[in-house]
């Protein structure tokens, strides 16, 4: 199982550097992380001082938005693409079973998109210290740390699962697409609305209404949440992954 999943990864990465990473997609590939990057990770910081290290809001889009503007570019073509590239039966066709190709598929997308935000968690942090440490080291809030890398780490998973079962049914990208977009929007929400294209003083409006929450506990509850949601989600997936339907081309939505 593990050789035909790292047999899966490795056939994601190079379909990955053809298309969503490759110089000719850069519109829809590297394109939209710099623009999340200069504004969440880069201006944010800047605008907001050394109240943005600490703040809880400042996790919305490390959390939220950058795995979702990745991932979101991924997987709703992992089933469509291997379709329209006439790959999807030669793929169905080995000896690797259903959760092998979804563990494959759904974890290099997880590896990228947290691997995304990871590094702009990086970035804000060095930012933030160039600009406002007063001679002294900043660093996240320790609880607030383990929320956002957890956090961002069961969302890509969230998306991926998601993007995968959107996928596998589509006829295609843009049907795929249609289907996951709406199911994420009301996540994105908080996202959004705090951002660079905000005034500063709604910025902080928004930290003071955050302290009045108690991370210690708030925080758990929502990986706790998404934990048992992302396992329920995969579940859906395998229970759907009918290799026969997908074989003889029965993948239209009814």
């Amino acid at each position: 199982m593990l050789k035909h999943i790292a047999i899966i990864f490795n056939k994601e990465w190079e379909d990955l550097q053809r298309t969503f990473l490759s110089l000719a997609n850069f519109q829809v590939g590297a394109y939209p992380i710099l623009v999340i990057t200069a504004g969440f990770a880069i201006y944010e910081p800047i605008k907001m001082e050394a109240n943005w290290i600490d703040s809880p809001i400042m996790a919305f889009p490390f959390i939220f938005l950058i795995p979702f503007v990745v991932i979101g570019f991924i997987t709703p073509n992992s089933i469509v693409g291997e379709r329209i590239a006439k790959t999807l039966e030669p793929l169905l066709a080995t000896p690797a079973r259903n959760i092998s190709i979804v563990i494959g598929k759904t974890g290099m997308a997880v590896l990228i998109g947290w691997g995304v935000a990871l590094v702009n968690m990086l970035i804000g942090l060095i930012v933030v210290n160039i600009f406002h440490s007063m001679g002294e080291i900043i660093f996240y809030p320790i609880d607030l740390l383990i929320g956002m890398v957890l956090g961002s780490l069961l969302l890509s998973i969230f998306i991926s699962v998601a993007g995968i079962n959107s996928s596998l049914y589509s006829a295609t990208l843009f049907e795929a697409q249609n289907k996951l977009v709406p199911f994420i929007i009301p996540l994105l929400i908080p996202a959004f609305v705090i951002g660079p294209l905000f005034p500063k003083y709604s910025d902080i409006i928004l930290v003071k209404f955050s302290n009045y929450f108690n991370t210690e506990t708030s925080l758990p509850l929502f990986l706790w949440i998404f934990l048992i949601v992302d396992l329920l989600l995969f579940v859906i997936v395998l229970v759907r992954f009918d290799r026969e339907r997908l074989l003889f081309g029965e993948f239209y939505s009814k």
